[in-house]
């Protein structure tokens, strides 16, 4: 479009004012692509010019491997590594590093968190499961009594010392969260015959 513009006026001497009207253009966008002309020999935009990472290309490798090695890293962590490195002239400060794991690397804040979520299961798993336990050493020890159908925990109860706490279970089934702590499961000798894991 931009061609038949530039024909249209300056080739067969048509008004700014119709070529702008017949083409849907402005007249003022007819004048910047004239200029364009005039100084490149094109009408068409200049080709985006490729970004080049501002860091060496062994540094990069290096990051990409740091985070893959380490996906719950902090700035401070992989500042001082690359210190380490001795990458002299490279600044490392917490915008840089962003800049190159965002644009160099194309890890984004989504991908990076969803990798250090899926590293650290047991800790979510604990963060989830706090809510419902006062502390971690809430449920320590598990017995069975054979006289009765039910389990019963000893739990501490911090300042009354021991308690019981029974719960009901059908077969060899038990709900997890009588026998979960922020440690895990308790009582190691019962977990192969409640959980089958």
């Amino acid at each position: 479009m931009r061609w038949r513009a530039i024909v249209l006026m300056y080739v067969y001497s048509v008004e700014t004012a119709t070529v702008a009207t017949v083409l849907g253009t402005s007249v003022r966008s007819l004048g910047r692509w004239y200029r364009r002309i005039r100084k490149t020999g094109n009408v068409l935009k200049d080709k985006p010019r490729t970004r080049t990472s501002r860091w060496p290309s062994h540094v990069c490798a290096f990051i990409h491997q740091y985070v893959q090695d380490h996906p719950c890293f902090d700035f401070e962590e992989l500042r001082y590594e690359l210190q380490a490195l001795d990458t002299t002239g490279i600044n490392v400060s917490d915008s840089t590093i962003c800049r190159a794991l965002r644009f160099d690397l194309n890890l984004t804040r989504k991908a990076l968190t969803k990798r250090a979520r899926e590293s650290m299961p047991r800790e979510c798993r604990a963060a989830r499961l706090s809510p419902f336990y006062s502390g971690p050493d809430q449920i320590v020890l598990s017995t069975k009594h054979p006289m009765m159908e039910d389990l019963c925990f000893a739990a501490t109860a911090g300042r009354q010392g021991t308690t019981l706490l029974k719960c009901r279970f059908r077969g060899k089934r038990v709900s997890i969260l009588a026998v979960m702590g922020m440690q895990g499961v308790f009582g190691g000798e019962i977990r192969t015959a409640l959980f089958h894991v």
